[in-house]
């Protein structure tokens, strides 16, 4: 997960996450379902706020896969999807 975000481009991103719904199957191991809405946008040449790609919102999903570790719950793997074509 953290090579697919350091990959892309730089610019500005928010995520909001909702309507997450974690099934703990096993004591160490669950599935969580969340859907996402990205807002992305590119530095302002003002410096101020920055300004929303014309893409924006993307809305999508995340379906994940979890472990718990000695150091706490971890994700094993994370699906992303979109539900609308840009």
């Amino acid at each position: 997960i953290l090579r697919s975000f350091l990959a892309r481009p730089s610019g500005s991103q928010r995520h909001v996450v909702a309507i997450v719904v974690v099934d703990v199957g096993e004591a160490d191991r669950a599935r969580a379902f969340s859907v996402i809405v990205l807002y992305m946008g590119d530095a302002a040449d003002d410096g101020g706020l920055p300004v929303q790609d014309s893409k924006s919102p993307l809305i999508g999903t995340f379906t994940d896969r979890l472990v718990r570790t000695r150091d706490g719950w971890r994700f094993a793997e994370r699906v992303g999807g979109l539900d609308f074509r840009p």
